[in-house]
């Protein structure tokens, strides 16, 4: 009776510092959650430009700029910049005049101001097209 053998075959894959390595598994090999997985690796350290960052709910910065913006709607602020997040205060009136914190764009590239409400807590996200009379908020956020 002849004997197949499998040689070892491993792979290795670097895409944008990402190194990827996988190694051939025979099709009657039978897999267990730690072992017979592809690592992967990376030397460089993760990129947290404010371009990259995926920006999802609950994002606070930490940047205080100067700036202000009048609600043009009645609406409310969010948790973070984006239609999806949660609402984090009662609706506020049409005319509530805003302390303007920091701007960023969300992951669908929309500016979205942080903001204070009279320049106290509560803060949180509003779209920039549902403010008017805005005072340059100029400063970007930091997180």
């Amino acid at each position: 009776m002849a004997r197949k053998s499998m040689q070892a075959l491993t792979i290795t894959l670097t895409v944008a510092g990402l190194g990827l390595v996988a190694s051939a598994v025979p099709a009657n090999a039978s897999l267990s959650r730690s072992e017979n997985l592809p690592s992967i690796e990376s030397d460089q350290p993760p990129n947290r430009t404010p371009s990259n960052i995926n920006l999802n709910c609950d994002v606070s910065p930490y940047t205080n700029g100067p700036g202000g913006a009048t609600v043009d709607k009645e609406i409310w602020l969010r948790n973070g910049p984006g239609a999806g997040c949660q609402s984090v205060t009662a609706t506020l009136r049409k005319g509530t005049r805003l302390g303007g914190w920091c701007y960023d764009y969300s992951n669908s590239n929309n500016l979205w101001y942080y903001v204070s409400v009279g320049g106290a807590a509560p803060h949180g996200w509003i779209y920039a097209n549902n403010v008017t009379d805005v005072n340059p908020i100029t400063t970007r956020c930091r997180y």
